[in-house]
């Protein structure tokens, strides 16, 4: 958030909050014959002094790995991507 934060002071408390929604993006699937691929969709905001600052919406995908011992189901997390989209608030320019 470069242009949006350089006219704010320094020690200002930006808050925010994040939230797995359920909705048709999540998916569990086979990415491979080792491999699941888990995609959860996720909203967030920031604000400061009850104002919002930015939206943000998220898709994470998860590689997990899974595998079976006698006496333990283990679960690998492989890798873990995201590409966020934003939406700006006004008056503030990211």
């Amino acid at each position: 958030m470069p242009t949006s934060t350089k006219n704010l002071p320094t020690l200002l408390e930006i808050t925010g909050k994040c939230r797995a929604l359920d909705d048709p993006v999540f998916a569990l699937t086979m990415k491979n014959s080792k491999a699941y691929e888990a995609k959860v969709n996720f909203n967030c905001y920031l604000d400061f002094n009850n104002t919002r600052l930015i939206d943000i919406n998220i898709v994470v995908s998860y590689e997990i790995t899974p595998k079976i011992t006698s006496k333990f189901l283990e679960i690998k997390l492989t890798s873990v991507s995201g590409t966020p989209s934003y939406v700006e608030n006004s008056p503030y320019k990211i």
